[in-house]
């Protein structure tokens, strides 16, 4: 049988993307692991990892918080201001934690704050063009860029109606230090002890750049200027200086997340897809009772639609699969009553949990080293891409080539 996820995939190198991994998992077995194309100038394996950007919303901030909430840490309903009183200013003192999960408080999408570390003798020391100063660690100037962006982004107003359902990365930024006041460690910290390291995924971690980028291993790169060049929508919002072009694996594509030295509740996380689709298989699992994380009843009320909002449907720190127009194409996540959750990532990456089929799908790739300019390419492959898929799993699973068997 010929292996049509396979040759979609290598189909789009080059064109979609210059490298990707995929991993599909039913009832927790492994259908099929792939790899394509070139990262750092080597073949791309199974090992290879990726910049998953907002898919980081998922698999860090939003797992953390409902396991917080199973232990009766927090609850959805608490103000974050009780957290963060800094957050209080402009009128925001009574918004929660399920609003910004929910991505219906109000707040604005994205903002470039990152500009202000540019402006600041300090903080710019985080860029490889700005000119040496004297006296200044790398340590203290990703210190100084982060307490700059952080005070931005909890003092921030809001930007539109409350209630409506409106994607904002400030909420998620906002939620990964209430993750961080709540338990008294560093948001990565404790992500590493009470997630990765829990699930047994030893390729996924925050690479902290107070230190240096993360050189260990083969990471794909997924762009060659800092600030990164604006994507469609942002340009003249900020200033890309003059700088040589250099791509640099390991230091997270997302400005704002950058200049928070690489952790941040909305991007940072890097991983594989198979680490990606295992920790999608944990959520799927703790949705009928496992208890790897958190609570069933804490899980279902995550994955269910926000009831308390208007707008795309979403549910608290997951994507609904839509039954129109969706990335996840026209049959995952719509054969049954349960539906479908994910997210998406800027680079080129996904994550969807078919609730019916119990089925996890994981496409990582590096799409904005190609130029962030050319998102329509992922939005067109990820639906063909999905539909595959589905194919393959409404058919024999058993007859796609299983490139990695290593799955546990």
């Amino acid at each position: 049988m010929t292996d049509s996820v396979y040759d979609a995939l290598v189909g789009a190198v080059g064109d979609v993307f210059p490298a990707a991994q995929a991993v599909v998992l039913s009832d927790g077995e492994l259908v099929c692991s792939h790899a394509v194309g070139e990262a750092a100038g080597a073949v791309v394996t199974p090992q290879t990892v990726f910049d998953i950007a907002s898919i980081t919303k998922l698999v860090a901030t939003t797992a953390a918080l409902g396991l917080l909430v199973s232990e009766r840490h927090i609850s959805f309903d608490d103000p974050v201001s009780d957290f963060l009183p800094l957050f209080a200013r402009n009128g925001k003192a009574d918004l929660t934690i399920r609003q910004l999960m929910g991505h219906s408080s109000g707040l604005a999408p994205w903002q470039p704050f990152f500009a202000s570390c540019q402006a600041d003798p300090i903080a710019q020391q985080v860029y490889p063009w700005a000119p040496v100063l004297p006296g200044v660690s790398r340590a203290m100037a990703f210190e100084r860029a982060r307490s700059l962006v952080v005070d931005a982004v909890l003092t921030a107003p809001q930007a539109h109606e409350e209630g409506v359902r409106a994607y904002s990365d400030l909420g998620f930024i906002t939620l990964g230090e209430v993750v961080a006041s709540v338990t008294g460690q560093p948001f990565d910290t404790f992500c590493a002890e009470h997630i990765f390291a829990r699930l047994g995924v030893e390729q996924t971690r925050f690479f902290d750049l107070r230190t240096a980028p993360f050189s260990e291993g083969i990471i794909a790169g997924t762009g060659s200027t800092r600030p990164r060049q604006p994507a469609p929508g942002q340009e003249g919002l900020f200033r890309v200086p003059d700088q040589p072009e250099q791509v640099c694996p390991g230091e997270v594509d997302d400005d704002n997340a950058f200049a928070m030295h690489g952790v941040a509740g909305h991007a940072g996380v890097f991983s594989t897809a198979m680490d990606v689709a295992r920790i999608g298989q944990a959520l799927l699992e703790d949705a009928f009772g496992a208890g790897h994380l958190m609570s069933t009843g804490v899980m279902h009320e995550m994955m269910s639609v926000d009831v308390g909002a208007s707008g795309p449907e979403r549910g608290l720190g997951f994507d609904r699969i839509s039954k129109v127009g969706s990335s996840a194409g026209t049959r995952l996540g719509q054969g049954g009553p349960l539906g479908g959750v994910g997210h998406l990532g800027f680079t080129g990456t996904s994550l969807w949990l078919d609730l019916d089929r119990k089925a996890v799908v994981c496409l990582l790739t590096n799409r904005t080293l190609m130029g962030r300019e050319h998102a329509a390419r992922i939005r067109a492959f990820r639906p063909q891409f999905h539909n595959l898929v589905a194919d393959m799993l409404d058919t024999d699973p058993e007859a796609e080539v299983v490139t990695d068997p290593g799955v546990r």
